[in-house]
């Protein structure tokens, strides 16, 4: 698939349009503890002040919108300390006045069913989740942003194994994916998910989910609308689809189906913005289409910024990041992107 000719893309051109983006938050009052792998220190309480100075940079560069790229807290908050931690946080985003995206991580689904995440005022701009195309039970859609942008926001854990009961139909999808591809999770005691599984498969796992028909039918409907009519979109979505830009361990169930989509729009889609894999990641796939997965403010050690600003040109866009907002893939959130792509939009742009 071939693609036109890059835009001429100036310095001095202003954006316009700016977006604060800030990956998984995951704030918690209690003690720093360890990763999973215990290679990297989880600084619960920092990420407040990480969200902090987030909100304060984007108020001095007036942005026009926020995203927030889901886990916006975590998952030790389950129980009493959901409201209170839920709360907190909401007091700093609350201190910038622009219309604000939260998107849906599995950490949301930790601390309440999903019935219930659409009554605690995560926002989508002015609409509250569950009244917009998904349905009831849903946390996907789309803004137009001015006249030349589209924002799309993906739910990555409509079919899982978190949020639903038993009886839901996406929860009874998800057991027979991991019936297929890794029964081990259903096991009872089995603590190894990733014992003996080949590396397509290790993304079936109760941390990863999914996307119905129906949703990947949308998103490509919504794609085909905003080619047609000329605008440049941005996926947002908790999950990543492109495996060069995280890693086996936390892709979509469906990323192939998913990207399959977006790679039909290559003069449409600029980029697929994720979270969920904490280290970060960034590659520009065959088609030009940028994928970047943004690090988590969880392992900033204190002092260090972990956020982003996404500029928005006519036809290109470029990433302002702050601290390591986004890295080399495979760095464990150490090494920051130097290479600029040879040809497409500018994105992203390093920065210390």
């Amino acid at each position: 698939m071939t693609s036109a000719a890059p835009p001429q893309m100036s310095d001095t051109e202003p954006p316009l349009l700016r977006l604060g983006v800030i990956g998984d938050v995951q704030y918690a009052n209690v003690q720093d503890g360890s990763s999973y792998s215990g290679e990297s220190t989880r600084y619960y309480r920092n990420t407040l002040k990480v969200l902090d100075a987030a909100v304060k940079y984007w108020n001095a560069e007036n942005v026009d919108y926020v995203v927030q790229m889901g886990d916006l807290i975590d998952g030790k908050n389950a129980g009493k300390a959901s409201e209170a931690a839920l709360a907190t946080v909401f007091a700093s985003l609350a201190k910038s006045t622009v219309p604000r995206y939260d998107l849906i991580g599995n950490h949301e689904l930790y601390n309440w069913p999903r019935k219930d995440v659409v009554n605690v005022g995560l926002a989508h701009g002015a609409t509250p989740w569950g009244q917009t195309v998904g349905g009831a039970e849903s946390f996907y859609s789309s803004v137009v942003l001015g006249d030349r942008w589209e924002a799309v926001f993906m739910d990555s854990f409509e079919v899982a194994l978190i949020g639903h009961r038993e009886s839901h139909p996406w929860h009874k999808e998800a057991v027979t994916l991991m019936q297929q591809n890794n029964p081990g999770v259903l096991r009872e005691g089995h603590r190894d998910w990733y014992d003996q599984i080949p590396t397509e498969k290790l993304r079936f796992t109760p941390l990863n989910g999914g996307m119905s028909p129906g949703q990947l039918d949308w998103l490509e409907k919504t794609l085909e609308a905003a080619s047609a009519a000329g605008r440049k979109v941005i996926v947002f979505m908790h999950i990543p689809i492109y495996e060069p830009a995280a890693s086996p361990k936390t892709m979509l169930w469906n990323a192939t189906a998913a990207l399959d989509i977006v790679q039909k729009y290559p003069q449409c889609v600029v980029a697929v913005i994720a979270g969920h894999h904490h280290s970060g990641g960034y590659a520009v796939d065959p088609v030009g289409i940028h994928h970047v997965t943004m690090n988590s403010p969880l392992h900033s050690t204190p002092g260090q910024e972990c956020f982003a600003m996404l500029e928005l040109y006519a036809g290109w866009a470029q990433f302002v990041l702050k601290g390591k907002a986004c890295v080399e893939t495979g760095t464990r959130g150490q090494g920051y992107p130097r290479r600029t792509p040879q040809r497409g939009p500018k994105l992203p742009r390093g920065g210390r």
